[in-house]
């Protein structure tokens, strides 16, 4: 113990009172001390080893099959839904994808929200962006469509052009016409198109199902009465088409169209797609098939002449995919109505080419 009289505490006590410094030093030092204490003991490396766990790789195919399954309980289950939108708002693009599909007002998967094409677009978008392909085959076809909003090329073949040589689904036969005809800006590129249209059916692309095209806004206005159309005759086929594909076109004036492809028969053929023409509600639709190998084109002309408005709507048949594009502008651009402005809409082949 020290003594009262010691030397030492009478100067700490003139140093304490007389010196701020050395009253700082005495109130700080034992804390800093502490501190430095806590960071050594936290840092210091733990010597057992026995129960560390390494982090193990994800596995993506089986998280996809998880997401796959939350994302079907969500159609009907809240929490499920919450749960998807939380992993989907957290980066992951195959949530983000699912979390979309659940707004699709194509695939009507919910019970729960009704379907919205901009919060769909919006969230294939999200995963689109990190190269889900699914999402980028959805909005290809959303933009190439123009079933649930306008046609928009440049749209659909910036999403169609990064599908990889594996994607499934239709966004290859849009990324194939992207190529095939120099669609929303794309450079022409035949070796291109080919490619993609020959994948296309081998990923299962399918005829598109008929669409469902919301009702009209009652202010919108409603489109000039179309000029008669004037379709070419469809291309003769063979004799015998009992193993041959079938494939058609419906098309209106103002250039609406729906196609399939590699049908059973003709009259299959060309009921399936005036059943899909005729949901667009643009008014009277026809219908040109083809069988075997052979493609039919579409062009179009919307514009004035003479102060009328017109919409005139050809088709022509080929041999190839380029032919019936090269007969049908053609045959609409020999129209002296449209001065040589028509427009090349699409082509179908038979067998699906």
């Amino acid at each position: 113990m020290i003594s009262p009289h010691s030397p030492w505490l009478s100067a700490h006590g003139k140093l304490w009172y007389d010196d701020k410094w050395y009253r700082y030093a005495w109130i700080l030092w034992p804390q800093a001390f502490a501190a430095v204490l806590v960071m050594w003991f936290w840092a210091m490396p733990s010597n057992s080893t026995a129960t560390a766990q390494w982090a193990r790789p994800l596995d993506s195919s089986a998280r996809y099959q998880e997401l796959l399954a939350l994302r079907d309980a969500a159609k009907s289950s809240q929490p499920s839904m919450d749960g998807l939108e939380r992993d989907a708002r957290g980066g992951e693009m195959d949530a983000q994808f699912f979390f979309g599909t659940l707004y699709d007002p194509d695939l009507k998967l919910s019970t729960i929200v009704a379907p919205d094409f901009a919060k769909a677009v919006e969230w294939y978008d999200k995963a689109a962006s990190q190269g889900q392909q699914y999402a980028l085959n959805n909005l290809a076809l959303f933009y190439s469509s123009g079933v649930f909003t306008r046609v928009d090329y440049t749209r659909a073949c910036y999403y169609a052009l990064k599908l990889n040589a594996n994607a499934t689904g239709n966004g290859m036969t849009v990324k194939g016409d992207c190529y095939a005809r120099g669609l929303g800006g794309t450079k022409l590129d035949p070796a291109q198109a080919a490619s993609a249209y020959q994948a296309a059916p081998a990923k299962g692309a399918q005829p598109s199902p008929a669409p469902s095209v919301p009702a009209p806004s009652p202010s919108a206005p409603s489109p000039p009465a179309p000029v008669p159309l004037i379709p070419s005759p469809a291309p003769a086929s063979p004799t015998d088409t009992a193993d041959l594909p079938w494939g058609a076109i419906g098309f209106a004036a103002d250039g609406s169209y729906s196609t399939v492809w590699k049908m059973r028969s003709q009259s299959e053929a060309e009921a399936d797609v005036a059943k899909q023409c005729a949901a667009f509600g643009r008014g009277g639709c026809q219908v040109a098939s083809i069988s075997g190998q052979q493609c039919v084109g579409l062009a179009t002309f919307i514009g004035s002449y003479a102060r009328r408005r017109w919409q005139l709507s050809y088709t022509a048949g080929g041999a190839t995919y380029p032919e019936a594009q090269a007969a049908s502008l053609g045959r609409c651009n020999a129209d002296e109505r449209t001065r040589g402005r028509c427009q090349f809409r699409t082509a179908v082949c038979a067998d699906g080419r």
